[in-house]
């Protein structure tokens, strides 16, 4: 069953839905119903996650090819960093979901491959010499659409 038919039978019009200001948790009262929430959250959606696994690594792969070919000069470093470091973190997410204790740490994965994905970024906008490394504040853009819209 889902958790939605659990919860909006219990919704009361004249109070709402309290959440946390902050964490967006259920609170007061509705404490109870976070539990249910996240884990129907995370049954219905983890297909979904390992798909964006492959959204990730397919993303932050294909920018490889403006690498060749901006930078080739400094194509060693960028390759090493994107596909040595950035992109194993990735792979090594997917095979994680499989794990059964997934569900315990999945949100602080989820952060750390917005905070990864900034990183390179940042590591690889810094190695190359100006004024080509500004085409890299787009790759900056794609990592927090990356983190916002698919994770």
């Amino acid at each position: 069953m889902s958790i939605y038919r659990t919860i909006f039978p219990q919704y009361d019009y004249v109070k709402g839905l309290r959440l946390h200001p902050v964490s967006l948790a259920f609170s007061w009262d509705q404490k109870g119903l976070e539990p249910l929430f996240q884990e129907d959250y995370f049954n219905n959606y983890l297909n979904l996650f390992r798909i964006c696994h492959f959204f990730a690594i397919f993303f932050y792969g294909i920018f490889a090819v403006v690498d060749i070919l901006v930078f080739s000069e400094e194509k060693a470093f960028l390759m090493a960093t994107r596909f040595g470091v950035v992109t194993p973190i990735f792979v090594l997410g997917f095979f994680l979901t499989f794990h059964r204790k997934y569900k315990m740490f999945w949100p602080v994965l989820n952060n750390l491959y917005v905070v990864v994905t900034g990183a390179g970024f940042i590591a690889m906008m810094a190695h190359c010499p100006p004024p080509l490394n500004d085409s890299y504040y787009a790759g900056v853009l794609i990592c927090l659409v990356f983190g916002y819209t698919f994770i």
